[in-house]
Order: structure tokens, then sequence, then C-alpha cells
């Protein structure tokens, strides 16, 4: 059986340059995936437009599987449904990792379901992606793209802590951090935070409290920063082998 390795990312937003020569240098293969931890631009916007299809032309020649995570910039793949966006069976080699969404015209490209268990390598991982702007409001202003799906329901919310109740996760992967946790020193300059929606880390207290970890990695803040919390390390540039 291949070996597996995983690596894990934080917030891309559309910038790979660096990426072909990280598969090179780590001579990766199909049966390596990369993580990443939410707002990598591989989608974003209600639908696929030219430069997007490029982009995805380009990160399905890599010889890696990546893993996308919801970020606060990111279309949810279930939106994209219409596009070809559909629930399969993500594999590593012969492994079976979970169920994620999948445009089969780029075929090692993976988006996951927030809630869901992935197993790499034997360690069970549990995914929840999402997270508000705090430039909303100026975005939607500027006519750039803004989903209010950016943060996930209440229902959804609901129905991750009964699947996740008093279980164990080798690995915990988010786009952003339980609240108490938040670096506070790398909120935007001249944002008011007093309007900050922060569902999104209110509830990840909710669910570090129902699970016990062993390492939690989270993106969003664009910094790379060990132990922000309890095993809870933030990556924005840095890429961190984990298995």
């Amino acid at each position: 059986m291949a070996e597996v390795r995983a690596f894990v990312r934080g917030d891309a937003h559309g910038s790979f340059e660096w990426i072909r020569d990280f598969c090179e240098n780590n001579h990766t293969t199909r049966n390596d995936v990369l993580i990443l931890l939410g707002d990598s631009g591989i989608l974003y916007g209600e639908k696929e437009d030219a430069r997007e299809h490029m982009f995805k032309r380009y990160l399905s020649t890599l010889p890696i599987t990546i893993l996308d995570i919801q970020g606060n910039h990111s279309c949810p793949p279930e939106d994209r449904a219409a596009e070809g966006y559909l629930k399969t069976l993500m594999k590593l080699g012969d492994d079976m990792v979970g169920i994620a969404y999948q445009n089969f015209q780029y075929p090692n490209i993976y988006h996951a379901i927030n809630g869901n268990t992935y197993y790499i390598a034997g360690h069970p991982c549990l995914v929840v992606g999402g997270a508000a702007s705090i430039d909303k409001e100026y975005r939607q202003m500027m006519g750039w793209y803004w989903t209010e799906h950016e943060v996930i329901s209440l229902q959804d919310m609901n129905n991750i802590l009964h699947q996740i109740h008093t279980r164990h996760f080798d690995f915990v992967f988010t786009h952003t951090i339980p609240t108490p946790y938040t670096p506070t020193d790398l909120f935007l300059k001249g944002v008011d935070q007093s309007k900050a929606d922060r569902r999104m880390e209110d509830f990840l207290v909710r669910v570090k409290k129902e699970i016990t970890y062993d390492k939690w990695y989270c993106g969003h803040w664009h910094a790379n920063r060990k132990n922000a919390g309890p095993n809870i390390d933030i990556l924005f540039d840095e890429v961190e082998q984990i298995i």
C-alpha cells in the first residue's frame, strides 16, 4: 500500500505560485493530500468564470490531492451543483477518506463537507469551515462576492454537535478559531469590531467542549502562530506536514 502524507496550509486567496515547487521538492503524488484551511480561491463567486476554470485546470495537473475547506470568501460547493459539483467518495490511493464534493473535471480537487469526518492514513479528522466577513458591508458596496452561507446554518450547527458528541479526533481543521483564542492583535485596523459577527467562533467553543483532539489547525487570520490555543495552530503561508 502506497504511503499517504498530509500537509496543511492557510488562506491562499488564489495565489498558488508556490505549489509546483512545493510538489517537486516534496516528491508528492496523488496519494498525498494538501488540506487548505479556507479562502483558497478555488471556489470564488456564484459561478465559475474563465479565470477560475484555468486556475483549477492548472491545479488539476499537479501530483497532489487537494482537500479544500470552506472559508468566508468561498462559495459553498453545494451552491455549484449546476456546474457538476456532486458528493463523491474521496480516496487517497486505496484508502477511503470520506464523502466530499467534487467536479470530475478536476479529479484531484475535493471540497470538504462541514461536520464530516475524514480518515487520512487512518487518522480521524474533523472539518468545520466557514466564518463571517468583517468587511461584509464594504464588499457589498463594491459589488464583490459575498454569500450569506459564509456562516453555516443553525440547523447544520446542531447536526454537527450531535454527530461529534464525545468523539475523539486526531486532527481538527477549521477556518476560524474558538472565541477565547481570537488573536485580537491581528484585527484589521480601523474596523469597528463591536459589529463583528462571531457566530462561528462561538460555535467552535461548543465544538471544542464536545470532543477531544490531539491537534487543531485553522486559517483566516493571515498569520502563522503556534499554540494560539490549547494545541491550536493558526496557519497562513506556511505549509506543515502533519502525517
